[in-house]
């Protein structure tokens, strides 16, 4: 499943598109269960190795509320599932709905630098 997930936000990145996906915590039971009723739906930027792990920087979409400011958020992606890019269609070449752009985001780096994570 992480591949599949990997695969599927990297093309994201490449193409400049949205992804949606649930996230999911750990129940007492180590069962995966969705921690809200509603996907998310970022725009995606980088994934990030650390510890054996791998990580999204990304910006939470806030569809309902525009204005509100777009923060760089951090999500662990092996606890994603359900991932797709919304808005795509390959048939008319739509590749999904576009990302908000890098700078526009607070908190996220333009250029990617290999000392972010002591920053």
């Amino acid at each position: 499943m992480l591949k599949e997930n990997l695969i599927i936000i990297q093309r994201a990145i490449d193409n400049k598109v949205q992804i949606s996906f649930r996230f999911n915590g750990y129940t007492y039971e180590k069962k995966l269960e969705p921690v809200r009723r509603s996907k998310d739906v970022v725009s995606p930027y980088y994934i990030v190795a650390s510890c054996g792990r791998y990580y999204l920087l990304a910006c939470k979409e806030n569809l309902q509320r525009e204005g509100l400011p777009k923060n760089m958020s951090i999500w662990r992606i092996d606890l994603m599932t359900d991932i797709y890019i919304p808005g795509v269609n390959e048939k008319l070449g739509i590749p999904g709905n576009r990302i908000t752009p890098k700078n526009e985001v607070e908190n996220l780096p333009l250029k990617w630098s290999d000392d972010f994570q002591l920053k």
